[in-house]
C-alpha cells in the first residue's frame, strides 16, 4: 500500500491511500464484532457516523445474533453502503476469534477495535489518527499502538469515573514486562497501524483477548502508547464480556488473599506460552528468556519465583498490586 495524497485539516479525511491494486482505500478501518447487541448498537452507530474524522470504513461481523442485532446493522449498511461493510457469518466464535477474522479484513493504514455498546467522542478517531502519525515520524516504521483512557458510565450513560485507570485503581502500561502479567488496554480505544497488524496475524486460541494480544506484541516488536485522554463513554450493564471493575485499595489485598489471583495468574502463563510459540524464533534472547521464565514460573520452588520476579523486574497495575504480587507469589 502506498500514500498518495495529503488532503484537508483538522476534521477532514487526512490521507488518502491506494492499495496494491489501485483501489482507494479509507484511512481507517473501525472493526466491531456484534453478538446481540440490539439494545445499545444504534447509539454507537450513530456516535462513529457523528466522527469529525470522516475517511473511515466500518467492518462488521456479527457473531450469531438472535435478537434484532442483524436487523440494525442491515439498516444502518443500507443508509450509508459506502461506509459498513457487513461480513457473512453464520456461526457463533466468541469475541476473540470474532476479531482475529475482522483483522484479516482490514487493509487501511490504521486499524481500531470498536464495542457495540459503547459510545465515542466526535473526536475519537481524529486525536488517535493525529498521534498515531506523529507517534511515526519518531518510531516508523514499528509496529506502534495507540490507546486512551476511557469514562466509565452506567447503562444509560451516567458517569461512574472520569478515568478508567483511576476506577481500577492502576496504572497505564507500555512496557512488555507488565503487559505479560496483566492489562490495562481496552481494546475500544485501539488505535494499530498496519505494520503491526500484519504482525499479528490470525490470533491464537490460546490469547486471552484480542487487545490483550496486539499490546503484547507491540510491545514486544516496537512501542505502545497510552494518551491520557478519554475518548470512549464505557458503558457498563449486566452484559458486559469483560467490563471495568470498580477496586479499593483494600480490595487489592483481599483479591490477593482470596487465591483468585492464582487463577488468574496461571492463564497468563498460557498466554506466555502461546506468545513463545507464535514469536519465540523473532525474541531478542533477553525477552524470550523472561517469556520462558514466566512461562515456567507455576514449577520453579518458592523462592526461585520470587528471585525470577526481582531479576526481571515484573509488576503489576499498582505498586500495591505489584508487592502483593511479590509477597504471595
Amino acid at each position: 500500500m502506498r500514500k498518495i495524497s495529503m488532503v484537508g485539516g483538522t476534521g477532514t479525511s487526512g490521507f488518502a491511500w491506494v492499495t496494491e491494486h489501485g483501489s482507494l482505500s479509507p484511512t481507517v478501518d473501525i472493526v466491531m464484532s456484534t453478538f446481540n447487541g440490539e439494545r445499545y448498537l444504534a447509539q454507537q452507530l450513530d456516535s462513529i457516523l457523528s466522527q469529525t474524522f470522516t475517511d473511515w470504513r466500518l467492518i462488521v461481523r456479527d457473531d450469531g445474533s438472535t435478537d434484532g442485532t442483524g436487523a440494525i446493522l442491515e439498516s444502518y449498511r443500507q443508509c450509508y453502503p459506502d461506509k459498513i461493510q457487513l461480513l457473512a457469518a453464520t456461526s457463533h466464535l466468541g469475541v476473540r476469534e470474532s476479531f482475529s477474522v475482522l483483522l484479516q479484513e482490514s487493509t487501511a493504514p490504521y486499524t481500531m477495535f470498536c464495542d457495540q455498546d459503547d459510545v465515542w467522542s466526535p473526536f475519537k478517531i481524529e486525536k488517535s489518527v493525529r498521534v498515531m502519525q506523529e507517534t511515526e515520524q519518531t518510531y516508523s516504521p514499528m509496529p506502534l499502538l495507540i490507546y486512551t483512557d476511557l469514562t466509565i458510565v452506567d447503562a444509560d450513560l451516567t458517569i461512574q469515573d472520569r478515568s478508567f485507570l483511576h476506577y481500577q485503581k492502576s496504572r497505564p502500561l507500555t512496557d512488555f514486562k507488565s503487559l505479560l502479567v496483566t492489562n490495562t488496554i481496552a481494546g475500544c480505544t485501539i488505535c494499530m497501524n498496519e505494520r503491526l497488524r500484519t504482525l499479528i496475524g490470525t490470533i491464537p486460541d490460546s490469547a486471552m483477548m484480542h487487545d490483550w494480544w496486539a499490546g503484547l506484541v507491540a510491545a514486544a516488536f516496537g512501542r505502545v502508547i497510552f494518551v491520557p485522554e478519554s475518548t470512549v463513554l464505557y458503558r457498563q450493564h449486566s452484559r458486559n464480556v469483560v467490563g471495568a471493575a470498580r477496586r479499593a485499595l483494600s480490595g487489592v489485598w483481599f483479591y490477593h488473599a482470596s487465591g483468585r489471583w492464582r487463577q488468574d495468574l496461571m492463564v497468563t502463563h498460557d498466554h506466555a506460552r502461546a506468545f513463545l510459540r507464535q514469536y519465540e524464533t523473532c525474541l531478542p534472547v533477553p525477552l524470550a528468556r523472561l517469556i520462558k521464565d514466566w512461562a515456567c514460573l507455576p514449577t520453579r520452588p518458592f523462592w526461585v519465583r520470587k528471585f525470577l520476579v526481582l531479576k526481571h523486574g515484573i509488576k503489576r497495575g499498582s505498586v500495591l498490586a505489584s508487592w502483593v504480587l511479590l509477597l504471595l507469589i
